[in-house]
């Protein structure tokens, strides 16, 4: 296999990873997929299997395929907008927009003021906080959605709260811990 043509597939791979996915945690190192990459393009260049460039090319964009179908969301711009903090939540799958609406929360704070942008391949959703609101907001709390307000505290005190929303996936997404410096 051509050296440089190795090189050239992982620098386009490694980019369209890092331009889909940057600032969000489903892929847990670019650096890991470079070292993926590479292993498997040695072990066709000793195997000295041809033709492989084909193969593992469209292997490699049906993993990116698989990859962009996950549900991946995360806490975009944090923004202070006049005495209002703007606290976007950005996924590469459509937030359902039907007869009930999304909560954000953080902690025991819930906040359900917000707006919804959608464009190809991204979906945001705005939450309003008032400055006093997110100043109140305690460090490392865990942040979620959910479409709807219908899990109980109790619930997910016996479990996890990122094993509650992987459990009811459609109506809640896990956000992780919650810092003051998400705001720019």
């Amino acid at each position: 296999m051509n050296t440089d043509l190795n090189t050239i597939f992982i620098t386009i791979f490694t980019r369209v990873v890092q331009k889909n996915f940057a600032n969000t945690n489903a892929i847990s190192s670019v650096h890991q997929i470079e070292l993926f990459i590479g292993q498997k393009l040695f072990i066709f260049e000793k195997l000295k299997i041809k033709k492989m460039n084909f193969f593992f090319i469209a292997v490699a964009f049906l993993n990116i395929e698989f990859i962009a179908i996950q549900d991946v969301t995360f806490v975009g711009d944090v923004k202070k907008a006049g005495e209002t903090i703007n606290f976007d939540v950005v996924s590469n799958k459509k937030f359902y927009f039907g007869n009930n609406i999304h909560y954000l929360h953080i902690g025991k704070k819930i906040f359900q003021k917000s707006k919804q942008t959608d464009k190809i391949g991204e979906s945001k959703l705005t939450f309003f906080i008032s400055s006093e609101d997110f100043n109140s907001l305690i460090e490392n709390d865990e942040m979620w959605i959910s479409y709807g307000n219908k899990i109980s505290a109790n619930e997910i005190e016996k479990h996890t709260l990122q094993k509650v929303c992987e459990a009811n996936s459609s109506t809640m997404r896990y956000l992780g811990k919650f810092t003051k410096s998400l705001l720019k």
